[in-house]
């Protein structure tokens, strides 16, 4: 006899706890990639690992992120072997040949490269400046991706003209830069409250 347990960043407290409590039935969890963290399941000793990954893209289509399946790199299905054996020896079987893991990427490349880069922009106002030659970053942004955010911010009515050339986060900017949401969703939210309608806002 056994369970079968989701295991995702969504789920609720008391549905971790289920994942995470020892059970006297055998546990099958169905997990994302929040699996591969440095989280330790007791019990844990075999992992089936499809070989693939959902990754934030950026679409420029439409100027915002979305989810897309892609397939993993070697060091995402290496982390991920890891939960298997943790505890007590363990095994990990990848659906795929073989051979095929050499041709995967090493790495999975990081979000900066990857996803929309507008709160990104909106953080780097709030602390004082949109140059990127001000930071020390591991990884350089798309120069274009870049400036588009910048673009929407200023459509935003986030930024105020230049100094020195430059723009600045104005008043707007930083009510943005303090809700943890995307910058179109606080604009949205910050504007309705002016109408009596935060909550709605927030509901939407």
């Amino acid at each position: 006899e056994h369970i079968v347990l989701p295991l995702h960043g969504q789920l609720q407290g008391k549905d971790q706890q289920q994942v995470l409590r020892a059970h006297h039935r055998r546990k099958i969890i169905l997990a994302t990639d929040i699996a591969k963290t440095s989280l330790t399941i007791e019990g844990i000793t075999v992992v089936i690992d499809c070989c693939l990954e959902r990754q934030a893209r950026f679409n420029r289509q439409n100027a915002m992120d979305e989810l897309i399946t892609t397939q993993a790199s070697q060091a995402s299905m290496i982390q991920r072997a890891g939960r298997a054996g943790r505890l007590q020896a363990g095994t990990c079987y990848r659906l795929m040949a073989e051979e095929s893991f050499n041709s995967y990427t090493a790495f999975s490349d990081t979000a900066i490269k990857l996803a929309d880069l507008t709160q990104f922009s909106l953080s780097l106002g709030a602390w004082g400046s949109f140059e990127l030659g001000d930071y020390l970053l591991l990884d350089q942004p798309d120069v274009k991706r870049f400036e588009s955010s910048i673009e929407l911010l200023r459509s935003l009515n986030a930024l105020d003209g230049h100094v020195n050339d430059k723009y600045v986060l104005n008043k707007h900017g930083l009510q943005l830069s303090k809700l943890s949401v995307h910058p179109r969703l606080a604009h949205m939210i910050i504007c309705a409250k002016e109408l009596g309608l935060a909550y709605t806002a927030c509901v939407l």
